[in-house]
């Protein structure tokens, strides 16, 4: 029976308890910055300092417990600024580096990532020394789409310019004729699929 260890840590630091060359394969899921859902493990920007798992307890975020991931240098939430990209691209490539070092001649790496945010991840990869970059795809049916709820805006930039001042509305159910017409309507189309980055280590 084929045995399997599970070790918990930073990647980059775990990685450099790996011998050179001593891995067949490497898949990975990091955090894509977007702030998935307002989740503080895809908010790169919440990581305040560098090496984190040598932080004590207690001066660690109350969001983040002795338990969870430690990321060892912090990065920026995806914007459309060339320097918060550039920002992104170098703390990928602190990871690509080490996974590129334990890979064995030939290993295959493969990434996920969001679509917004895949092409900064690649370009680590590329600069990391990996070859033959190409792109595959997860898909799924199970997603939602992360957008605006445009009758609820609707409802609520009512109240904003309301000369009555602020009223209540319901919640739930569309308040004003505009809201009733575009409920259900959104800003972003529901995702079906993840890109995933595939590269190799030259022989």
């Amino acid at each position: 029976m084929q045995r399997l260890i599970l070790r918990h840590g930073d990647c980059v630091e775990v990685l450099k308890g790996y011998e050179d060359g001593c891995i067949g394969a490497v898949v990975s899921d990091p955090p894509y910055g977007l702030s998935f859902m307002g989740k503080k493990w895809d908010d790169l920007t919440a990581v305040s300092r560098a090496n984190r798992g040598t932080m004590p307890d207690w001066k660690r975020p109350e969001w983040e417990s002795s338990k969870a991931p430690k990321f060892q240098t912090p990065a920026p939430a995806f914007d459309l600024s060339p320097n918060s990209n550039r920002r992104m691209e170098v703390w990928h490539l602190q990871w690509f580096n080490e996974a590129y070092r334990v890979l064995r001649p030939g290993g295959v790496i493969k990434a996920f990532s969001g679509t917004r945010t895949f092409h900064r991840m690649a370009a680590a990869m590329h600069e990391a020394g990996f070859i033959d970059l190409r792109l595959e795809s997860w898909n799924y049916g199970s997603g939602f789409p992360k957008s605006m709820n445009i009758g609820k805006a609707l409802d609520k930039q009512a109240v904003a310019f309301s000369s009555d001042g602020p009223s209540e509305m319901p919640v739930t159910l569309p308040a004003t004729d505009a809201s009733h017409q575009w409920e259900g309507w959104g800003t972003a189309l529901k995702p079906s699929w993840e890109p995933v980055v595939v590269g190799r280590k030259p022989e």
